[in-house]
C-alpha cells in the first residue's frame, strides 16, 4: 500500500464508524506485532459484532463484582466448575502473553473464554464474576468500551485504579494445553485439551463445540496434526 496511490486504509473513517475500541482490537487480534497488519473491512466489523454482542448480553442483570466468594466453589456445577477453571488459566495466560508481546493470542484466550461466559445461566453465581474479570482484562485494549459496561454493572469508579485481576495458582496445575486450530495454515481458534491428547480424541472434542468455527466436512482434504501444539486443516 501507498499513500501516493491512495490506497491505504483510513482509520480515521473506521475510528468514526466503529469506535476507537474496536480498531484497537482488531489491530491487536490480527497479527503478532513484528507482522505486518493486513486491513480487512470484513475483518473490522466481525470485531464490532463481537463486542457490540457483549455489551448487549450485559445490559439487563449484570452486576460488576471485584471478588468470588470462594466457600460458593463447592455449590458449582461440573460445567460452571470448568469455567471457573478456564476463568482462573485465562488470567494467568493472558497476563503472560501481555507481558512477552504476543498481543493476537492474547486476544484469542479472551475470546475462548466469552465463548464459555455466553453459555453461564444468568442464576449462576459465575455469571457476574466471570464477566467482571473479562471486562477487566481486556480494559487495557477497550478502555471506553470496559468502562462503560462497568458503570451499567453499577461500579462507578475507574477501572485502572483496581489491581490486576489474581488467579487460583492451584487451578493451573492441570495437564491441559492451548492447541491452536489452523484452516490452510492460517490460525482460526485456540482450543484448551488435556495434554498428549490423542488426534482421534481431539476432532471428537471438536465435534462436539458448538462454537467451532471451522466446518469438518468433505471439504477438508488432510488433517495435520503437531500434538500439543497444531491441528491444521487443509482444504
Amino acid at each position: 500500500m501507498s499513500k501516493s496511490k491512495k490506497n491505504v486504509v483510513d482509520p480515521d473513517s473506521i475510528i468514526e464508524k466503529y469506535g476507537a475500541d474496536t480498531a484497537r482490537l482488531f489491530m491487536i487480534s490480527d497479527s503478532p506485532p513484528e507482522r505486518d497488519l493486513e486491513w480487512s473491512i470484513s475483518g473490522v466489523k466481525a470485531t464490532y459484532k463481537y463486542l457490540s454482542k457483549i455489551f448487549e448480553h450485559l445490559q439487563k442483570n449484570f452486576v460488576f463484582v471485584l471478588d468470588f466468594d470462594t466457600k460458593k466453589i463447592n455449590e458449582l456445577n461440573n460445567n460452571e466448575l470448568e469455567t471457573f477453571k478456564s476463568i482462573n488459566k485465562t488470567i494467568y495466560l493472558f497476563s503472560e502473553d501481555i507481558k512477552n508481546y504476543r498481543f493476537n493470542t492474547a486476544v484469542a484466550k479472551l475470546r475462548e473464554l466469552t465463548n464459555k461466559l455466553f453459555k453461564l445461566s444468568r442464576q449462576s453465581s459465575l455469571f457476574d464474576f466471570g464477566w467482571s474479570i473479562f471486562i477487566r482484562l481486556i480494559y487495557i485494549i477497550t478502555p471506553h468500551f470496559s468502562q462503560e459496561l462497568s458503570k451499567i454493572g453499577s461500579y462507578n469508579e475507574l477501572l485502572d485504579s483496581l489491581h490486576w485481576p489474581k488467579y487460583e495458582e492451584s487451578l493451573l496445575n492441570e495437564s491441559t494445553v492451548n492447541i491452536v486450530i489452523q484452516l490452510n495454515g492460517k490460525k482460526k481458534f485456540l482450543m484448551d485439551a488435556p495434554s498428549n491428547i490423542t488426534k482421534e480424541n481431539l476432532l471428537i472434542q471438536i465435534k462436539n463445540n458448538s462454537d467451532f468455527p471451522i466446518k469438518v466436512d468433505q471439504s477438508i482434504k488432510k488433517i495435520i496434526y503437531v500434538p500439543n501444539k497444531i491441528l491444521n486443516f487443509v482444504k
